[in-house]
């Protein structure tokens, strides 16, 4: 017996961000870990743009942007679970990835550190140090030239971060001693010997519950202490100190200015808060703490820019928010919420149920924990996902227009309401209403499209109208019979196919010479006709279509008809009494298919199987 095993969905945690310069010098970055992939993102004025995905062949335990010296773009540290060590850089020219260097850190005798993996780099790059066996802190030379070697560490270490603006690449450990008081020292690192010396400053007796460094970039330096009632700044026999209104375990910090005077604090509450090193020149005089507000529990945060912030989460939806000056109205926070990325983990339980029997199963889920745990619906089908909104009362349909037929994009949005039609035209990067004097304005557009030779049909209950789609004046038209009404219509590139209020469907084409529209064929349909369509089948969405497909109302059914003549190839009753709202022809995969969508919400495919319709 075999069994098979597939990822259905993507891991969602983001267990790691970092913000920098890694595809281009004159653009910033944001990179997510989550779990086994890494996602790369440009900001731009539209927000977060998804660039590339790629798969780490293990978990990631450590990220880190880290840049050469003498070079103007960073390359990415990267440690995973399995003591796997990598830095990557973005190759410009093949916009791909490359490995700079890459190793196993694995060792064959060793306690495995019972915390997180700790990884860090000198800001010059001359080593990184990395920490995951107890008593040892590995040393890999930042040229890439030598041995990784050990170094020997006597006490239960908590925490490691490089300082800034050293001489030689200097380390400062948070540790725990037998009797459980932390304590804090620094190490030179001394390449050439293999070994470390005495570093600068020692703090002893910091609180017991501090577990947490920041290193504070240059002309400050030194390091930030965060425990669970208070957070302290130590630089030699500088120091300062400021105590928490409230107890707070911190999960989260990022940097919000280049020369570490303030950063942002994220709690194991949802707490965001700003703390503000103040100083007098070189000297940091006194810490203040300002609450911003409530987010999800952040597992990691950075700072973009112009007030964007990314606030990602392992444990809840991670979000991104925009920093203001006073407080919202609603909410009283220090910030707006921008957009908020679904996370479905951690998944402490879940059922598979089928409320409708249909044999669709559905997975609900117990995700998240503490103030963000919620049930989430897993169903299998097709994400929408949306790039603005606009509120428009009482509109009915939207249909979109180029200038000419070749054209990439739309110019015009046909917007369609009861009793009126309004047309936006996109000049430069704002819609405009436009004053179209070809159009019916003053009723409902039923269908609007693109023809050949930079034509356009707008049809409308009176007729249907031809335009010249550069400029949008009338050059022909259609008009059904005296006292008919069209109710449906449909079309494509070169046929328009309606339905009347007398039961008359009539097949028109557009005249391969003259701007005008034929009528071909005409047939009675008994049942009234809810929906229609002829798309084009085949590898060519500007071809003529063969067949039509029409969804039938009392019938409860749909029809295949052959065109031009419109006689019935078959007729599918669809069961129930549910009608087709909406039909569509179109080919996947090299197979035609019809879709149904019926009133219900469900959506039915049928494989066309017609050999001949010639």
């Amino acid at each position: 017996m075999f069994g098979y095993v597939v990822t259905a969905h993507k891991p969602s945690v983001v267990t790691h961000s970092v913000v920098g310069n890694f595809t281009s010098p004159e653009k910033r970055d944001l990179l997510l870990a989550r779990s086994t992939r890494i996602e790369l993102y440009s900001i731009s004025r539209e927000g977060l743009i998804p660039l590339v995905e790629l798969p780490i062949n293990g978990v990631i335990v450590v990220m880190r942007l880290v840049r050469p010296p003498g070079e103007d773009r960073d390359n990415l540290m990267i440690l995973t679970q399995r003591n796997k060590f990598c830095v990557l850089r973005w190759n410009i020219t093949f916009q791909s990835v490359d490995t700079v260097c890459l190793g196993d850190m694995k060792d064959k005798l060793g306690q495995q550190y019972d915390g997180f993996p700790i990884g860090v780099a000198d800001p010059q790059l001359r080593c990184f140090a990395l920490h995951l066996y107890e008593t040892v802190v590995k040393i890999v030379p930042g040229d890439f030239k030598k041995e990784a070697y050990p170094v020997r560490i006597a006490e239960k270490v908590r925490d490691i971060q490089f300082l800034e603006g050293t001489a030689k690449p200097t380390i400062c450990i948070l540790y725990q001693d037998n009797h459980r008081a932390r304590h804090l020292k620094t190490l030179e690192i001394v390449l050439k010997e293999k070994d470390v010396a005495e570093g600068p400053f020692h703090q002893q007796n910091l609180e017991q519950t501090a577990n947490m460094l920041v290193p504070v970039s240059q002309p400050l330096g030194g390091v930030l202490v965060f425990a669970e009632n208070s957070i302290t700044y130590l630089n030699g026999s500088a120091g300062k100190s400021t105590f928490l209104s409230q107890p707070a375990h911190i999960r989260a910090v990022g940097k919000i200015d280049d020369d570490g005077s303030r950063y942002l604090i994220g709690d194991h509450a949802g707490r965001l808060s700003i703390l503000a090193l103040e100083r007098k020149g070189d000297e940091v005089i006194a810490l203040t703490v300002s609450l911003l507000g409530v987010t999800s529990l952040a597992s990691t945060i950075s700072y973009i820019d112009n007030g964007y912030v990314y606030v990602g989460s392992a444990v809840g939806d991670s979000q991104l928010i925009r920093l203001i000056t006073d407080p919202d109205p609603c909410t009283e926070h220090y910030f707006e919420v921008i957009e908020t990325y679904t996370n479905l983990g951690p998944i402490l339980d879940f059922v598979v149920v089928d409320p409708e029997k249909h044999g669709q199963g559905q997975v609900v889920t117990c995700s998240g924990v503490l103030k963000d745990g919620s049930l989430r619906v897993i169903r299998n089908g097709i994400s929408v996902s949306g790039e603005a909104e606009i509120e428009v009362p009482g509109i009915k349909a939207v249909f979109t227009l180029k200038r000419k037929i070749d054209d990439p994009f739309h110019s015009f949005i046909f917007q369609s309401f009861i009793g009126e039609t309004r047309v936006y035209e996109l000049v430069e990067e704002e819609m405009i209403e436009a004053m179209l004097d070809g159009i019916v304005a003053r009723t409902s557009t039923i269908f609007a499209a693109n023809m050949e030779r930079d034509l356009a049909v707008q049809v409308v209950e009176s007729g249907v109208i031809l335009l010249d789609s550069q400029t949008m004046n009338r050059v022909g038209s259609w008009t059904p019979h005296q006292g008919c009404r069209i109710l449906v219509a449909k079309g494509n590139s070169h046929q328009v196919l309606l339905s009347t209020t007398q039961g008359h469907l009539i097949y028109l084409e557009l005249d391969p010479v003259e701007p005008r529209l034929i009528q071909v064929s005409q047939i009675l349909v008994e049942k009234e006709i809810s929906c229609m369509d002829l798309s084009p089948l085949g590898s060519n969405p500007r071809a003529k279509s063969k067949i039509a497909v029409i969804g039938l109302w009392k019938e409860v059914s749909i029809k295949l008809l052959l065109l031009p003549e419109l006689a019935t190839i078959t007729t599918e009753l669809l069961g129930g009494e549910t009608i087709a709202r909406s039909v569509l022809l179109c080919t996947m995969d090299h197979i035609d298919h019809l879709l149904v969508a019926l009133g219900d919400g469900h959506l039915w495919s049928y494989k066309l199987g017609i050999t001949d319709v010639s």
